[in-house]
Order: C-alpha cells, then structure tokens, then sequence
C-alpha cells in the first residue's frame, strides 16, 4: 500500500483520476478524428486510382481499334496525372 501512496498518486486520488481520464478521452477523440481524415484521403485516392485505370482501358481499347483498322499506334504515350 505505501509503494501506491508514492508511485502512483492517481490511484489514491480520485479527483486525480477524473482528470487522467478526461486527458485520455480527449486524446482518443483527437486519434479517432485524425483517423477519420486518413479514412477520407484514402477513399479520395482510391476513386482516383480508378479513374485513372478507366482512362488506361479507354486508351487500350483505342489503340486495339487502331490495330484492328491497320494502323499503327503512337511511338509515343503520354499519360497525364493529376
């Protein structure tokens, strides 16, 4: 018992204790918040890892039907991200 008087006041405190709690709360909503946002940007990217995969099938599909045609597709492809 005199080893938790000295070393860990919180626990004999328990005013202390209400304010341990209130700071660990605020820090969980505050990594909880910043998760969400992480959450956010990975959708963002991920809708723009698939528009940029549409556009790659469009230009597949295109140089296809430039083959097909017997013409020969650009020397050169350039691709534009944003």
């Amino acid at each position: 018992m005199e080893y938790l008087r000295s070393n860990h006041l919180e626990l004999m405190n328990p005013d202390r204790t209400e304010e341990v709690k209130s700071v660990a709360g605020e820090v969980n909503g505050d990594l909880k918040l910043e998760i969400c946002g992480l959450k956010l940007q990975m959708c963002e990217l991920k809708a723009q890892l698939g528009q940029m995969m549409v556009k790659m099938m469009e230009g597949k599909e295109e140089i296809k039907q430039e083959i097909a045609k017997g013409n020969k597709p650009p020397a050169v492809v350039t691709c534009n991200i944003c």
